[in-house]
């Protein structure tokens, strides 16, 4: 038998090479795997030694809610080599945090997919157009600057906001120099963003002296209103809109827009509204009123009809619909201010009515006195147009107050303030003069119909200028106006016993002091200190004041 015969097969050795190759290299890998997992542990051991000084770094830019996006890079737009679009890191964080945060509060009631469609049209609109990228951008470094709490961010977005905004000008000045410019609704929104935004100019943060009125959130006053505004900025939207035909022309979803901006501007500058009212007037159902609220709203405006304004003429006639129109709309927020559970939908109705109670009460122009040729009833007539323009600026105090907050920008309050001193003025010397003339003519048989008397009235309107007033000099003279009207109307007696009261014995108490108030407009949440205040130094010792 032949012996067994063993074959042995060797591998080529191009095989065992790859073979070896392939084990070098995991091993390596998972070398490497190991040598970075260390690496990282020891980089976060280290971090976490140097925790104090990353948060001052980390201080220094705003958080980013969302991934950045081709605008929210640290370079340039890759599709446009323009160096005016290169933006420094904090700014481009700015900006996110603008379209994820800042810009969708304002739509509370969209929903989520509705929300995402609006933030891709904004970031679209800033890709395609020059002069809607730096709008967007110096927008958005104007509510960055309000929020950032460190000065050098704050510096640095200031910067960064007015070359921006210069450029913004620029743009906008070229497309309005083309032949072929047309008005249209993309235009219109990049001007009135560049138009909410104010002017260079950034005021210092006011200190509220009473709360704040409730609707300051939903005008977003903090965010915009810290810069002063500019006219020509205002022009610009009104030329466009007068292009374009009307505001009957205009988006529905930019009329609102508009129209805020129109009346914060009316407003600011004491003109009628330039813009017709073209939206529709939200219909806010009132709830039933509980034991407060109907005490409130027995007593709100009925100071307004008294026997002396309704009589021998409705006084008031050209004011008559403002004032139903404030006190429901008092009640609206009181109503809202006191819900179990705060509802967005109701907020954002109650915003838009009172938009359009400002609209309404900023139309109203100034009334003008008659010509005065001498004879008594056209003194009569004087009178009762000066009395009417005194509780035209009234209402726009207490609008300012309560209904519709402005910004600290615009210095109303110190505006309407002293004009509602020279009109009471005007008023108090039209009054000495019909007085001394009864006492000259006394043996005249006269019909004391057209005589005005309405001191609760007067009493009001002294309350509304003297709470609005900004200036010493200005609250002094309110308050010596004050202790004459509330002198003569008490005639030296009082209803109360307390303490405070019998040192103030020649006035009226706080009490009656109040709800004579809450007979015309007066809302205590707000206006219960200020007000306080004033009758304390209205019932101390005369206050001097500059004439």
């Amino acid at each position: 038998m032949d012996p067994w015969k063993i074959i042995v097969v060797q591998p080529s050795k191009k095989v065992k090479t790859r073979n070896d190759e392939l084990v070098d290299a995991d091993a390596r890998s998972h070398a490497a795997r190991v040598s970075h997992s260390r690496k990282k542990r020891s980089v976060d051991a280290d971090g976490r030694r140097r925790t104090t000084r990353q948060r001052q770094q980390q201080d220094t830019a705003l958080p980013v809610p969302g991934p950045r996006t081709v605008l929210g890079q640290s370079g340039v737009d890759p599709f446009d080599g323009d160096n005016s679009r290169r933006l420094p890191l904090l700014m481009h964080e700015a900006l996110e945090y603008a379209y994820e945060t800042t810009w969708p509060s304002t739509f509370p009631t969209l929903k989520r997919p509705a929300l995402t469609a609006l933030r891709m049209a904004w970031r679209a609109a800033a890709v395609h157009s020059q002069l809607e990228f730096h709008c967007q951008v110096s927008n958005a470094a104007t509510t960055a600057v309000v929020l950032a709490d460190n000065p050098t961010v704050k510096d640095a977005l200031i910067k960064v906001r007015l070359q921006h905004q210069i450029r913004a000008i620029e743009a906008l000045r070229k497309v309005l120099t083309e032949p072929a410019w047309r008005a249209t609704d993309e235009l219109l929104m990049s001007v009135l963003r560049l138009t909410g935004q104010g002017g260079p100019t950034l005021e210092a943060d006011f200190k509220q002296s009473f709360p704040a009125a409730p609707l300051s959130d939903a005008f977003s006053i903090k965010l915009y209103g810290r810069f002063v505004a500019l006219r020509f900025h205002y022009d610009a939207a009104i030329f466009i809109v007068t292009a374009m035909g009307g505001v009957k022309n205009v988006h529905p979803a930019v009329v609102g827009i508009l129209q805020m901006i129109d009346v914060g501007y009316a407003t600011h500058l004491g003109e009628p509204p330039r813009v017709p009212w073209a939206l529709e007037a939200p219909t806010i159902p009132v709830d039933p009123y509980d034991v407060q609220a109907s005490a409130l709203a027995e007593n709100l405006g009925a100071g307004f009809k008294a026997p002396s304004l309704l009589s021998p003429e409705a006084l008031l006639a050209p004011l008559e619909h403002v004032i139903e129109e404030a006190c429901h709309l008092t009640m609206v927020i009181y109503q809202y201010q006191h819900a179990r559970e705060p509802n967005m939908g109701r907020l954002l109705a109650i915003k838009d009515r009172a938009l359009y109670f400002q609209h309404m009460l900023c139309s109203v122009p100034p009334q003008t006195p008659p010509d005065d040729h001498g004879n008594n009833e056209a003194v009569d007539h004087r009178t009762a147009a000066i009395l009417r323009e005194c509780v035209r600026l009234s209402l726009v105090c207490y609008s300012d107050l309560v209904l519709f907050p402005s910004a600290k920008t615009y210095i109303l309050r110190t505006r309407v303030s002293n004009d509602l001193k020279t009109c009471l003025k005007k008023l108090e010397k039209k009054k000495r003069t019909r007085r001394r003339e009864e006492e000259e003519a006394a043996a005249t048989t006269r019909d004391d119909d057209n005589k005005i008397d309405c001191p609760e009235l007067m009493i009001w309107m002294t309350v509304m200028g003297g709470v609005t007033s900004t200036s010493p000099q200005t609250r002094a003279w309110y308050c010596n106006r004050l202790r004459e009207s509330m002198n003569a109307v008490s005639g030296g007696t009082s209803t109360s016993s307390t303490d405070d009261d019998r040192r103030n014995r020649d006035f009226m108490s706080l009490r009656d002091f109040t709800d004579m108030l809450k007979r015309h407009l007066y809302w205590d949440e707000i206006l219960e200190g200020p007000t306080t205040a004033l009758w304390s130094d209205a019932t101390t010792e005369p206050i001097l004041s500059q004439p």
